[in-house]
């Protein structure tokens, strides 16, 4: 699931978005940044806050992604904002156990 969560961050990263932090609410001072920080992966729910590159205002979208059996639900939405992208995406497709070449 990492692997995929990761590959997720970067396609939004490669976007224009920069990472503002981790969980529900913002926590302390705001860094922009393109590197997942430590504890991303920690809890059973991903939860990314982003903010346009270049977008001064207090426009911050929230990533969540649940894992459920096998799959990944994610969820985009700008706060404020009742408009929600949703996507299930399942972890098998884009992850193997064999680490073989």
């Amino acid at each position: 699931q990492d692997a995929v969560v990761s590959a997720i961050h970067w396609n939004i990263i490669s976007a224009g978005f920069k990472l503002t932090g981790i969980g529900e609410t913002p926590a302390g001072e705001k860094q922009c940044t393109e590197t997942l920080p430590a504890g991303w992966n920690s809890d059973d729910i991903y939860v990314l806050r982003y903010q346009a590159a270049g977008d001064n205002s207090a426009h911050c979208y929230l990533l969540k992604i649940l894992p459920i059996s096998g799959s990944i639900l994610l969820h985009f939405q700008k706060e404020g904002d009742e408009n929600v992208t949703t996507l299930e995406i399942s972890v098998q497709q884009f992850t193997s156990e064999d680490l073989s070449c």
